[in-house]
C-alpha cells in the first residue's frame, strides 16, 4: 500500500462516537477500570486504538497485516505496541485476551478460520466487538454520495453488502459464540453521529476506500467529478467556520451511522 493511500485513510476516516464505544465496553465488561487486555485487530492507522488506550485499566495491543499502515500507526501512536499479524494467525497465547475489537475491517476476514483463531485467544467469557462507520443513507444527500462510489466495490468484500453476517449464521459461530440462532444482526446496536469536513476532506474520505484508491487515474478523476457535483448540488450544507473564510475552508456535517456488533465467547 502506497503512502498516499495511507495518508488518505488517516485523513479521511472518521473516529467513533463515545456512546457507541461505551456500549461496546459495557457489553464486554471493560467499563469497570479493572486490568484487562484488548486487541485492536486490523488496526490501520489506529483510529479505534487511540480511543481504546484512554480506557482505564485497558492494556491495548494493535495488530495489522499491512506494513505501510503500521508505519502510519507508529507516526500517530509511537508509544502503543503494534504487531504484524492477521486474523487467521494471531500472535497471542491461548486464552490470553479479554476482548478483540475490529473497526471497519471484519468484512475482509468474515470466515470460520478467523473466528476460530479469535476464539482461541479469547479468555472464557471474553468477547469480540465489530464496529463500522458508514454514511447514513437515511439522509438523502449522504445517500447520493454513497450511490457514486459504493457500486464500484462490487465483488470486493464490503460491510454494506451484509455478507459478513453469513459467518455468524454457521454452526461454528453458534457453538462457540453467544449469538442469536436466527438473524444474528438483530444483536447490533446503531449510533448516529457526524463528521465535519471540507469539500477536500469529503473526497479524501471516499478516496480512503481501497477500491477507489486503486482506480486508474482517469476513472478516479471521473469519480471525483461526480462527488464534486453532489457536493455542489448541496452547497447549502457547507458553512464558513468564520467570517472571511474562503470556500476551501467551509465545513459540512456528513451524517454517519455506526453499527456495533458484540459476540461473547461461550464457556
Amino acid at each position: 500500500m502506497r503512502q498516499r493511500k495511507v495518508d488518505a485513510y488517516e485523513q479521511g476516516r472518521p473516529s467513533y462516537p463515545q456512546d457507541g464505544l461505551k456500549y461496546a465496553l459495557k457489553e464486554l465488561g471493560l467499563d469497570q477500570g479493572l486490568p484487562k487486555k484488548a486487541v485492536d485487530l486490523a488496526a490501520g492507522t489506529g483510529k479505534l486504538t487511540r480511543l481504546l488506550v484512554r480506557v482505564p485499566g485497558l492494556d491495548v495491543v494493535a495488530v495489522e497485516p499491512n506494513e505501510a499502515m503500521i508505519g502510519g500507526f507508529r507516526k500517530v501512536l509511537p508509544d502503543v505496541e503494534i504487531l504484524h499479524g492477521a486474523a487467521q494467525q494471531l500472535p497471542f497465547d491461548d486464552g490470553s485476551i479479554d476482548a478483540v475489537f475490529v473497526g471497519q475491517g471484519f468484512h475482509w476476514f468474515a470466515h470460520e478460520a478467523a473466528l476460530s483463531e479469535i476464539h482461541r485467544v479469547l479468555r472464557p467469557g471474553g468477547g469480540l466487538a465489530l464496529l463500522w462507520n458508514r454514511e447514513d443513507d437515511g439522509v438523502p444527500w449522504a445517500a447520493e454520495l454513497l450511490q457514486v462510489f459504493e457500486p464500484l466495490s462490487r465483488g470486493i468484500p464490503q460491510y454494506w453488502t451484509g455478507e459478513w453476517v453469513r459467518v455468524w449464521e454457521g454452526d461454528y459461530a453458534k457453538q462457540h459464540f453467544d449469538v442469536p440462532d436466527k438473524d444474528p444482526r438483530s444483536k447490533s446496536e446503531f449510533f448516529r453521529h457526524s463528521v465535519k469536513v471540507t469539500r477536500q476532506q469529503a473526497w479524501l474520505r471516499i478516496l480512503s476506500r481501497s477500491y477507489v484508491a486503486s482506480l486508474e487515474p482517469e476513472k478516479q478523476a471521473e469519480v471525483k467529478a461526480q462527488v464534486n457535483a453532489v457536493l455542489h448540488r448541496h452547497s447549502d450544507r457547507f458553512v464558513a467556520p468564520h467570517a472571511g473564510a474562503d470556500r476551501s475552508h467551509e465545513l459540512a456535517e456528513i451524517p454517519l451511522l455506526l453499527e456495533v456488533f458484540i459476540a461473547r465467547k461461550r464457556g
